[in-house]
């Protein structure tokens, strides 16, 4: 299935009918992966706290008295799926035509989150499909899968490190 310029779409309700002609768009493959940040280090100084229990409860006293101590925060990156939305022209000689230009991409993250996995686990953890947090030293790869298969829309890999960074600027989004 792809996309295509002019094309003739058949309306029918009841017994009314009616041609519409359109232009489809579809998301060229494969999708782009952006990070913020594609090595992940630990932050100097930053420290929180290691819970032996799965439930994360950070106002309880319990929790803190079964902590086992404290380890340095790894860093988080922002993860962006990107891609241009194409269709083919009516004369197969002509360049593919790009819904808002050939230098626009679109940010589909929020169509794919659901579809996103890290390869690794152990390594990485996406949240809610949009911050990409180290867990723990080494390699593993983020994905996108079709939704209909097990095709893999989009690949990238990420590196957690040993290396410690500095936080040299923080600021606040809204």
């Amino acid at each position: 299935t792809k996309g295509k310029v002019k094309m003739i779409v058949n309306f029918t309700y009841s017994y009314l009918s009616a041609q519409l002609e359109l232009n489809v768009w579809m998301p060229r493959l494969p999708l782009q992966i952006e990070l913020s940040d594609t090595e992940l280090g630990q932050i100097k100084s930053w420290r929180v706290p290691i819970l032996t229990s799965k439930r994360s409860d950070w106002n309880s006293d319990e929790a803190e008295r079964k902590g086992k101590g404290c380890m340095l925060q790894l860093q988080h990156a922002l993860v962006r799926v990107l891609t241009y939305f194409v269709a083919e022209q009516e004369d197969p000689r002509d360049p593919t035509a790009y819904f808002l230009g050939s230098d626009w991409q679109v940010d589909v993250t929020r169509l794919v989150r659901y579809f996103m996995k890290v390869e690794d686990p152990r390594v990485a953890r996406l949240q809610e499909g949009r911050v990409l947090s180290g867990r723990d030293f080494g390699t593993t790869t983020i994905q996108v899968f079709s939704p209909l298969s097990d095709v893999i829309l989009a690949k990238t890999t990420v590196k957690v490190v040993d290396d410690k960074v500095s936080i040299t600027e923080l600021g606040v989004q809204l």
